[in-house]
């Protein structure tokens, strides 16, 4: 199996990017929960 094949490197990039964005929108929601608690 070749491992440095351009296809494996986007696959990795795209995985890497989704981790990301989806830590970020968690981060930002949890934010913006905190948020909403505290002006109650």
């Amino acid at each position: 199996m070749e491992y440095h094949s351009p296809v494996n490197a986007i696959g990795a990039f795209e995985n890497y990017l989704l981790a990301i964005g989806w830590i970020v929108g968690w981060l930002i929601e949890r934010h913006s929960i905190k948020k909403l608690n505290a002006s109650k």
